[in-house]
């Protein structure tokens, strides 16, 4: 071997051990720490529940509802905004007679919430409050509504037989999907970019609970869509949360439920910004490949 070989192969040998030490680094900073997701549910249900965590975010306007059930009060029509105290349980549930309920029930540290109506002084709420929404409450034009959901939340119920509307499917979840997305690690033009990584396809009469596992982003949010006249009148669920736990539960199952989750290998191996970069190495590595061996063929010949 002539000593310009020598120094050719070496310089070879120390270009690849450098690129692979650059892989190694970038793989152990894409394994360091969790996996950021963001989980994307949507679904059809008759049922959903939640834990007020923002009173602003989950105010509902109802613009010609009847106030069931208020303590000390009649049934009456009125127009407004319902105002659910911090901590307050918000239920929505749907019947085949399209006709929406909302159930308020006071929170641990608060009230139950406040009634802003249209025209008039604003009006506390105390106990269980309920309210109807829908053609058959008889309280004026009925349009579609958004009714607003953000903390914890449980989608669907338990399937029993009659339930809501007698119809024989009660408060149950319809069908669904969670599709389950990776943060990349690296960012483009200064923001951050998301990549899908799974879909998991939510039964009939499966349970969905969603809570936090850290800090105020970990809640789910989003919006459950009231439309009269809707198949079964099903509620149009489409919530998002960063880094939440999402659990299903499905119907019969005598478990704890499974846990919606992607690990750290599935997460770097869909990112594209780690895709781009071993992509690169890999063109470094045969550029480099192609000039050693033009340089070898370039020495043996002299």
């Amino acid at each position: 071997m002539s000593g310009r070989a020598g120094k050719t192969r070496f310089a070879w040998i120390a270009t690849i051990t450098f690129a692979f030490a650059i892989l190694a680094a970038v793989a152990v900073w894409a394994f360091k720490g969790e996996p950021q997701t963001v989980v994307h549910i949507k679904a059809e249900s008759r049922s959903i529940k939640f834990i007020v965590s923002n009173e602003t975010t989950a105010q509902i306007a109802l613009p010609a509802a009847m106030l069931l059930r208020v303590p000390g009060g009649e049934p009456e029509c009125v127009s407004g905004v319902i105002a659910p105290a911090a901590r307050a349980r918000v239920r929505y549930s749907s019947s085949a007679q399209n006709t929406l309920l909302i159930a308020i029930e006071p929170g641990d540290d608060a009230g139950t919430g406040w009634f802003l109506p249209d025209n008039g002084a604003e009006r506390a709420l105390s106990g269980v409050t309920l309210f109807a929404y829908g053609p058959a409450v008889g309280c004026g034009e009925v349009s579609a509504a958004a009714l607003p959901i953000w903390g914890e939340t449980v989608i669907g119920n338990t399937p029993r037989v009659g339930g809501a509307g007698s119809d024989g499917l009660g408060p149950i979840l319809l069908s669904g999907e969670v599709d389950v997305f990776g943060v990349s690690r690296f960012r483009s033009h200064g923001q951050a970019t998301i990549f899908p990584v799974q879909t998991f396809p939510l039964p009939a009469g499966a349970t969905i609970r969603g809570s936090a596992r850290r800090g105020e982003d970990a809640i789910l949010r989003g919006a459950a869509i009231y439309t009269p006249g809707s198949d079964f009148g099903a509620l149009d669920v489409s919530l998002t949360s960063e880094a939440g736990r999402v659990q299903i539960n499905r119907w019969g199952s005598t478990e704890d439920g499974e846990a919606v989750d992607i690990g750290p290998l599935a997460q770097v191996a869909g990112d594209p910004g780690l895709a781009s970069i071993a992509a690169l190495l890999a063109l470094v590595l045969l550029s480099i490949s192609a000039v050693s061996a033009v340089l070898q063929v370039y020495g043996e010949a002299r």
